[in-house]
């Protein structure tokens, strides 16, 4: 959870990424900057993982949203009823760690919330590939 600031004070780009692994985090926040100019929204949330998240917004629909642990983020994307036979088509070019996460993620109304633990650049590699279907399928 990120708890580092309280409630009250809205973390900077800056700060989450002190926070988590940097290069990653970094990594990530310039891919989707360069490829999709998203609108960017700190939130705060008492579900999922309660604390501070980061939404990235692009065409009027959720591209991710990053939840900052410390030396590590988590990255949600959910995998819908437009982008599902597409991602399942490359499904067994994603790392075995996003496959087993798939197979093991209940399906609700069409879909599925990947919670990915961005840990390495191959994790990082099938959370851009994941954003990538999200914006083909929209």
């Amino acid at each position: 959870m990120f708890n580092k600031f309280e409630r009250k004070i809205i973390p900077t780009i800056d700060e989450v990424s002190s926070y988590v692994n940097e290069n990653l985090f970094n990594e990530l926040i310039n891919y989707l900057k360069v490829e999709y100019q998203p609108k960017i929204i700190f939130e705060y949330s008492n579900c999922l993982v309660p604390g501070w998240n980061i939404k990235f917004k692009k065409y009027g629909r959720s591209l991710c949203a990053i939840y900052p642990m410390e030396d590590y983020f988590i990255c949600l994307i959910v995998i819908g009823k437009k982008e599902k036979d597409l991602f399942t088509s490359q499904l067994t070019t994603f790392t075995p760690y996003l496959q087993e996460l798939y197979y093991t993620t209940k399906e609700g109304m069409n879909q599925k919330w990947l919670m990915i633990e961005v840990i390495d650049s191959k994790r990082l590699d099938d959370v851009k590939r994941c954003i990538d279907i999200r914006v083909l399928a929209r």
